[in-house]
């Protein structure tokens, strides 16, 4: 599999925008933008986490046919 730089700007905006959301979550109630979107980025940002790994353990086990933790 060939890296996606793409995949890897998702997560990063993604974990900007839930650091960002937990940031608004100290101001008063009439700056919130986001809304109920935050758990959607951090959610986001795991399934793309799991992706990435996921793809680069199954690139070692097929080049040696182990998994090395």
């Amino acid at each position: 599999m060939n890296r996606l730089p793409a995949l890897d700007a998702v997560r990063a905006v993604a974990i900007l925008l839930v650091v960002s959301w937990h940031y608004q979550a100290m101001l008063p109630p009439y700056y919130t933008v986001y809304g109920e979107f935050g758990p959607f980025w951090r959610d986001d940002f795991f399934v793309l986490s799991g992706y990435l790994i996921t793809a680069l353990l199954a690139k070692e086990y097929q080049t040696t046919g182990t998994v090395s933790i």
